[in-house]
């Protein structure tokens, strides 16, 4: 049975590839961004473009509460893999408010689920990125819509910034070379996602 799926953050390297596999599988694909242009066009590190994928667009802007309403009525799931990566954003008006304000239109909706890409460890972080992910995972998973919480082992469109400076022939080294360093260790590819 095809359901409707909204997809927060639609534009976002997760984003793109979350609407390309929800619309893989049959489901109607509601995005929430702000730009069709840009959506539409290819994204960044090889990330789908999302012409043809979407069934029905809506324009926000997450820092306008009133853009976000009745964004889920009708649908019967939302993903959310919105979160400042590279803007210039507070991510707590992105990454807490901007997706307070999609759970709050859902519980208003009744929609069966929120599936939540948020980050391991985000509850010892520091970060105001890490903070903000972490506040807004306890508040989904006491809301009123069934929660779904992936934690990944971490956002690595930075290191793109350490290739791009290994390829101008600059490079740092740390310590006498010995050590090695991998974004999955055994502790986090035992924690990477979680159902509450």
């Amino acid at each position: 049975m095809s359901e409707t799926v909204v997809v927060a953050g639609a534009t976002g390297y997760v984003g793109r590839h979350v609407v390309a596999a929800v619309h893989e599988r049959g489901h109607r694909v509601r995005a929430l961004v702000r730009s069709r242009e840009r959506a539409e066009a290819d994204g960044a590190f090889g990330a789908p473009g999302l012409h043809g994928l979407v069934d029905e667009w809506r324009i926000v802007d997450y820092g306008r509460p009133r853009s976000i309403s009745d964004v889920c009525e009708g649908a019967d799931r939302v993903v959310s893999a919105l979160g400042v990566t590279r803007q210039k954003a507070s991510p707590w008006d992105v990454d807490f408010l901007g997706n307070l304000r999609v759970l709050e239109d859902a519980e208003q909706h009744g929609l069966a689920s929120f599936a939540y890409v948020n980050v391991v460890h985000s509850d010892s972080g520091t970060s105001l990125t890490m903070r903000s992910k972490h506040a807004f995972s306890e508040v989904l998973r006491r809301g009123a819509v069934a929660p779904q919480l992936i934690n990944p082992s971490g956002y690595f469109s930075d290191v793109s910034d350490f290739l791009r400076l290994a390829q101008r022939g600059i490079g740092f080294m740390l310590g006498d070379g010995s050590a090695r360093l991998t974004p999955c260790t055994a502790r986090t590819s035992r924690t990477s996602s979680s159902t509450a």
